[in-house]
């Protein structure tokens, strides 16, 4: 199969897997140790430790910061249990690329799961990216 890849400063991501096709699954963190970390705000995480990347759906019309896009795809790899949530989404339109990327990393040792996780969450982070149109 032919693979796009992302890189986000010294990590590399296998971001797409072809051909695009909804249910398919690759390694997207191929080049990343799951013992990667990063500090953020001065804790230490580990965020790569998540499950394959799976193409959840292709095709799909999506508006995303005010732009209607026709066919998209999405892409999506988490894993999360009582202590820690770690997700990663990415949504590619044809003909213009990469219009949306969330990046959730969440840890805790408040095991109240009726919480959501904005709430307990002591340390980690929520990254969104959307495409800026003029």
């Amino acid at each position: 199969p032919y693979e796009a890849h992302y890189w986000d400063g010294a990590l590399r991501f296998v971001a797409l897997s072809f051909p695009i096709e909804s249910g398919r699954r690759w390694d997207g963190l191929a080049h990343i140790s799951p013992y990667t970390t990063l500090v953020v705000a001065g804790e230490v995480l580990t965020p790569f430790s998540y499950s394959p990347f799976e193409l959840v759906t292709s095709g799909t019309p999506m508006t995303v910061g005010g732009v209607r896009y026709e066919q998209t795809c999405t892409v999506e790899a988490s894993q999360e249990n009582l202590i820690e949530k770690r997700l990663w989404k990415a949504v590619y339109a044809r003909g213009a690329g990469l219009v949306l990327q969330e990046f959730q990393v969440y840890d805790t040792q408040n095991l109240n799961s009726s919480v959501s996780w904005d709430e307990r969450a002591e340390k980690g982070f929520f990254i969104r990216k959307t495409r800026i149109v003029p």
